[in-house]
Parts: C-alpha cells; sequence; structure tokens
C-alpha cells in the first residue's frame, strides 16, 4: 500500500499536470508586424481541426510586447510560439523592439525566419488554392534557397548586437503567390538599402547560401568563400562551381565594385567587423582596407 501511495506521489509531482491538448492551445505558426503609430500584428494560427489550414488573430497596441498580449487576448486560448516558423515585418517596424522583446521572451522559440514586406499582413492573409500555410510557405521558399540555422533570428540578432557583420534579410512580395524578391541591407537595425537583381546575386556568391545563381546565363551551383587579414589587407579566396566556364575578370570586378559600393555606405557585408575584433585590431570597425580577391572556378557536368 505504501510503495502505491509513493508512485501516485511521484506522478502527481513530475508529471506535467497543465498539459493541454491541442484544441486547447492557438499554435502560431507565423506573425506579421507593422507600424502606423501603433504597432499592429497578425498572427497565423494553425487550425488543429483543418489538416494544413490556418486562421488569423490581430491586434494592435502602442508598444509591440502589448500588441502581442491583445493578439493573445483575442485568441481566448494559450498561445504557443515554440512552432514559429516566420516573422515579417514592414520597413516602418523597429528592430531594436523586435530583438528586445522576442530575445526578454521565454514564449519563444528563437529559431524563426526574419523576412520583410511593404505589407506584411497582406502576406499571412493571403488565400492561395495552392498554399494553405503562409508561414510555412515562406520558410520552405527559404530553405529551397539553402537557408539554413545561420540565418535564423538568433543567429542574425546576436550580429546586430554586437555589430560585427551588418545582415540581409528577403523581401518578400505578393504577385497572385507568395514570391521572394531581391535582398534588403540591414545596418545598425536600421534597411539601408534594396539590393537590385545583379547585386542580390553578386551578394549571393560572397554570402554562399544559396542554391543557383546565374551570372551572364550561366548557372552557378555553389560557391565557397575564405577571408584571411594579413599585412593590414583582407585576402579573400572565392571558388565557384558553374554549369559553364565563367569569365572571371569580369565576375572579379563585378564583385570588387559591390563590396566597395557596400563600404562606401560603411556597409560590412563580409563580416570584416568580426575578421578585425578576431585578429585584435583596435579599431575594428573600421573595414576600408584593402581588398585582394582570388577567383578559382570549376565547371560541373
Amino acid at each position: 500500500m505504501k510503495k502505491i501511495f509513493l508512485i501516485i506521489i511521484i506522478l502527481l509531482t513530475t508529471s506535467c499536470y497543465d498539459y493541454k491538448q491541442p484544441n486547447e492551445i492557438s499554435i502560431v505558426n507565423g506573425i506579421a508586424i507593422d507600424y502606423n503609430d501603433k504597432y499592429e500584428i497578425t498572427y497565423e494560427i494553425i487550425d488543429t481541426n483543418k489538416k494544413d489550414e490556418t486562421y488569423i488573430i490581430d491586434g494592435c497596441a502602442l508598444t509591440l510586447k502589448s500588441a502581442l498580449f491583445e493578439s493573445e487576448f483575442k485568441s481566448l486560448k494559450d498561445v504557443s510560439l515554440s512552432h514559429l516558423d516566420v516573422v515579417i515585418i514592414s520597413p516602418k517596424v523597429n528592430l531594436k523592439d523586435i530583438i528586445d522583446v522576442f530575445l526578454n521572451s521565454n514564449k519563444v522559440n528563437l529559431n524563426f525566419y526574419l523576412v520583410i514586406s511593404n505589407n506584411p499582413k497582406e502576406i499571412l492573409e493571403n488565400k492561395s488554392n495552392i498554399f494553405k500555410n503562409n508561414s510555412k510557405t515562406i520558410k520552405n521558399l527559404l530553405e529551397e534557397n539553402n537557408y539554413d540555422n545561420k540565418n535564423q533570428f538568433d543567429y542574425l540578432s546576436s550580429y546586430l548586437i554586437n555589430n560585427l557583420k551588418d545582415i540581409s534579410l528577403y523581401n518578400i512580395i505578393l504577385d497572385k503567390e507568395i514570391k521572394l524578391n531581391n535582398l534588403v541591407l540591414i545596418k545598425d537595425n536600421k534597411i539601408i538599402s534594396y539590393l537590385n537583381n545583379k547585386d542580390t546575386k553578386l551578394y549571393y556568391l560572397l554570402d554562399t547560401h544559396f542554391n543557383e545563381v546565374l551570372y551572364d546565363d550561366i548557372k552557378i551551383k555553389k560557391s565557397k568563400l575564405k577571408i584571411k587579414y594579413k599585412n593590414n589587407k583582407y585576402y579573400l579566396d572565392l571558388k565557384i562551381n558553374s554549369k559553364e566556364k565563367i569569365n572571371l575578370e569580369k565576375l572579379k570586378k563585378d564583385l570588387l565594385d559591390f563590396i566597395d559600393n557596400q563600404r562606401n555606405n560603411n556597409i560590412d557585408i563580409l563580416g570584416l567587423k568580426e575578421i578585425n575584433y578576431i585578429n585584435n585590431i583596435k579599431d575594428y570597425q573600421n573595414i576600408n582596407k584593402e581588398i585582394i580577391l582570388n577567383i578559382e572556378g570549376e565547371t560541373y557536368e
């Protein structure tokens, strides 16, 4: 009898007594955040009663934290952010607020992708005959373009907090269906520039996180970049694998011009500040030292 009583006590004290069934929880898959004098929040929530479908709940308030709370209150259920795939922000949103609120929350899964759109709510509210879950659609599109954990919020926010590299985010557009547009460069928690199609491709080659890039109508399947600092210079070794032979001198000029254009705006797309910091350079914020670029090309069948 004592043993049975002891087992009951152990079960009561170690089990999840507040466990809830999925239909008792609002599982948020994506969040859209806009700002027009107030923060406007849109939740895309998984419908546990209908396979692969979602529904929308929104809220607004003066602060981001309050707007998130209002959205949660409207759900009439406990909100779970542990399955968060995507957060879409408008250019009017202060990234510092996003970092402060999300990093200080014990409810948010920080392994989500952060993207930008001029109409974030419209993206999540999109009704498609093909895709039922817009957040999952965006996540899949990103991962098809070789996005991985290094592109997720926890990783990117560390760069912004420590000011060791400026980051890029995808611009999401709605053209009948959800699509990835060109990249947006972020510095000091602010949008600095929207890259055009050519510069987005050059950025891909330097960032090496891409699926396939067309350069001069030639497919480049992958690239690998190594950066070393020596004698007050940056040495960049870039290896590319392409379908056909590429004019490497032209590519070298295009890449150097692109890098210099960004450095003229004090944008660090290569993580040179981090390299300076690792090499104990006192003025590690100075990224305007000479760059020596070497490119090696291979072709694949």
